[in-house]
């Protein structure tokens, strides 16, 4: 398997799917914890949606263009998390920043209905706009 890490962005290709899963040729952040990659060959991973009408949706977070090499403001679609076989992870674009690792963090954990723990830390609740 490519070595992959949390926060990663790679573009991908979706294909096939079904009903509402996101489609097509997308970037996506991978978010796995690193012992799991002695276990698996796939890679849990995000995808990313250029659509700000997403943004405050729970299972969301807003990453600024630039963040982990993005091209365009995106938003992160948690609540699509899936596994993916490297095959479908094709050029890595860049990593994502702490903020933006945090960010997608508590994003993950509200699409799992699960409360994160409130340290205070600026951005990291879900549906925020990283750097408003």
């Amino acid at each position: 398997m490519k070595s992959v890490q949390t926060g990663d962005v790679y573009w991908a290709v979706l294909e096939p799917v079904r009903g509402s899963e996101q489609a097509g040729r997308r970037p996506v952040g991978v978010f796995q914890n690193p012992a799991l990659s002695r276990f698996t060959t796939t890679a849990l991973s995000i995808p990313l949606t250029t659509n700000t009408n997403w943004v405050g949706v729970p299972g969301t977070f807003f990453l600024k263009k630039g963040d982990g090499g993005l091209p365009e403001e995106s938003v992160v679609l948690a609540f699509q998390m899936r596994a993916l076989d490297p095959v479908r992870l094709r050029k890595k674009i860049g990593k994502l920043s702490a903020e933006g690792v945090q960010g997608v963090s508590a994003a993950v954990l509200d699409a799992l209905g699960i409360e994160p723990k409130n340290d205070g830390a600026a951005g990291s609740r879900t549906g925020d706009r990283l750097g408003s």
